[in-house]
């Protein structure tokens, strides 16, 4: 073997992270495959770790520039392919959904009164107060505020830059 393929066989350590990392496009092949982001991400670990000791072993070397560029993406493919799996396991899937509505503490006591309202026929009709949230601002109030906050910051900005022009 020459020299020339002896230090070209380094590059090969990183192109291999890089295929291991899989096709771009498909990360599991079935439900069951995406629980297994554990085993993937210790394999990853180990892998990239014989990578490193590879290429430390090969220094010095005149292609350790292209070598590391391979290492980067070849371990970016690879956590990237672990982390799919991680996210699209049941139990992240599932906590990443909607909690269950909380109809606050005084719910059951106005459903029971709403309930005897309706049992002894009393016209019941239920009336929101918007108005009546507590001294929380509408979205409308706050996002007017922000706005005139920043205008007022803008032009004075402005006023400042034509000063110092």
């Amino acid at each position: 073997m020459n020299a020339v393929n002896s230090k070209l066989t380094i590059l090969w350590a990183p192109f291999l992270l890089l295929h291991l990392g899989g096709p771009d496009n498909i990360t599991a092949f079935s439900y069951d495959d995406n629980e297994s982001w554990l085993r993937h991400s210790v394999q990853l670990l180990l892998q990239l770790a014989a990578v490193i000791y590879l290429f430390i072993q090969s220094l010095p070397n005149e292609y350790w520039i292209p070598t590391c560029l391979m290492l980067f993406a070849g371990a970016y493919k690879y956590a990237e392919r672990s982390f799919a799996l991680h996210h699209a396991c049941f139990d992240n899937i599932r906590s990443s959904l909607l909690p269950k509505p909380n109809p606050g503490p005084h719910y059951i006591q106005f459903m029971e009164e709403n309930c005897a309202l309706k049992e002894a026929h009393v016209p019941v009709e239920i009336k929101t107060d918007k108005d009546s949230a507590d001294g929380i601002q509408s979205p409308d109030t706050v996002l007017e505020e922000v706005l005139d906050k920043y205008t007022k910051l803008v032009i004075e900005g402005y006023t400042l830059f034509n000063d110092f022009n």
